[in-house]
């Protein structure tokens, strides 16, 4: 990509000084990292949100709970522990006893745990899928608002320079209505001119200062916190590509996310399938026994054993009716986001394109007018053809310009986000692996 030139052209004096000013400014950022501040360009103010951002860390709790729901699915229920002991104390009180300890364990006839575990597998995905969509909105989001904020700043600057000539303008008007030359009403047009402009330019400051402290909470860092914004506000050279409208579908994280949410019907239905039937009981015993036996007397007596223990009526009531309606319901939601995803970034391809050519109009051929013009009106005045009042309206309407180029510039990069969260094409979203339908 490649940096927006303009030629420069002879200005009043005024005007430089201020072109000095922010040109110091600019240069004293170099060194920002030496004066406590953070240092952040684009991709830098991405990474620095994805690695702090708290609503972002709160929301991957999720991935972690899903991760122990899996854990411990699909496994057997705990064991149950059986102790009896019996007693003739209360009848012939003959001594005789019987001691009896058991354990027992439920096992499925099906292979629901396996089920079970596929549905806690998905769950997992589906979290992840979750995570990576809100990734996908920060990055926008972030992405957004550091242009917006750079742009504000932007502003400022050319709003300082306009302010400049203006205060200029007035100065040299009165200088002329002093001499005679001009009316008092001139210099009023000029005062109500700068004033307006003082008043954008503290509107404008304004607004940088609230821009800035969004960006700081989607950082995740305090609003104290110094931060300064480097990056090149820029048009591409060439036309860039459109992305594969089917390619983007599959790697947004919505759509995998609906795709998994068919697939987790899909496992309930197969779940509810394998619940027909009942748990069976298998129970291993040990049983002490003491009787009475004649003519030898009290005897005593160890039995090991196996039981069962069938539920009655062993086989359910069918109950899939609102599992294989989920698997529909699942199917036709993401078949709709499906044409949506494609639709969206048909439009925001659109809509970039069309925005990259106005400001390519703007900042070239409406922009070489206005130089041009300065041009033309320059040589004139050095050659006391036209007064220093025509020239200064000449550098207030390129400065102008410049600002409306900056507007656009600003339209189109807020596009390229637009489409770049449309399909999901940042690295740092952790995409899972391409889905197709």
């Amino acid at each position: 990509m490649k940096p927006i030139h303009h030629p420069i052209h002879p200005v009043a004096p005024r005007l430089i000084l201020v072109w000095a000013a922010w040109a110091a400014l600019w240069a004293s950022r170099g060194n920002a990292e030496e004066v406590g501040w953070q240092v952040l360009d684009r991709d830098a103010a991405v990474r620095a949100a994805l690695a702090q951002n708290l609503e972002l860390r709160a929301a991957n709790w999720e991935v972690k709970k899903a991760r122990a729901r899996l854990r411990w699915s699909g496994k057997l229920d705990a064991p149950e522990l059986g102790l009896s002991a019996s007693t003739d104390q209360l009848g012939l009180d003959d001594d005789e006893s019987v001691l009896e300890i058991g354990i027992a364990q439920r096992f499925p006839l099906t292979d629901r745990l396996k089920r079970e575990k596929a549905v806690s597998r998905v769950e997992v995905a589906m979290a992840e899928a979750e995570i990576a969509d809100a990734r996908r909105k920060l990055i926008g989001q972030v992405e957004r608002q550091f242009y917006q904020t750079r742009v504000a700043q932007e502003e400022i600057g050319q709003l300082a320079e306009i302010r400049e000539l203006l205060s200029g303008f007035v100065k040299t008007l009165q200088r002329q209505v002093e001499q005679g030359t001009v009316s008092s009403l001139d210099v009023n047009q000029a005062k109500l001119d700068l004033q307006q402009i003082e008043k954008e330019w503290q509107r404008q400051k304004t607004e940088a200062e609230r821009q800035m402290g969004t960006l700081k909470t989607l950082l995740g860092v305090a609003n104290g916190t110094r931060l300064s914004l480097q990056d090149k506000l820029e048009l591409p050279e060439g036309e860039p590509g459109a992305p594969d409208r089917e390619r983007a579908r599959n790697r947004r994280p919505d759509f995998q996310l609906a795709v998994l949410k068919g697939d987790k019907a899909r496992a309930e239905l197969a779940l509810a399938e394998s619940n027909r039937w009942e748990d069976v009981a298998v129970r291993l015993f040990a049983q002490r026994e003491a009787t009475l036996d004649e003519p030898t007397g009290l005897e005593r007596n160890h039995f090991v054993g196996v039981g069962v223990t069938i539920p009655l009526p062993l086989k359910r009531e069918r109950v899939t009716d609102v599992p294989t309606a989920e698997v529909g319901q699942a199917e036709d939601e993401s078949r709709a986001l499906a044409l949506r995803i494609e639709n969206e970034v048909a439009a925001a391809a659109k809509v970039r394109s069309e925005l990259l050519t106005l400001a390519r109009d703007t900042a070239g051929e409406t922009l070489q007018l206005a130089e041009e013009n300065l041009d033309a009106i320059s040589k004139a005045y050095s050659n006391g053809q036209i007064e220093l009042l025509k020239y200064q309206r000449a550098q207030e309407q390129l400065l102008k310009a410049r600002l409306g180029a900056l507007g656009s510039l600003a339209s189109y990069l807020q596009a390229e986000v637009d489409l770049r969260e449309a399909a999901a094409s940042h690295p740092d979203i952790d995409v899972l692996d391409d889905v197709s339908k």
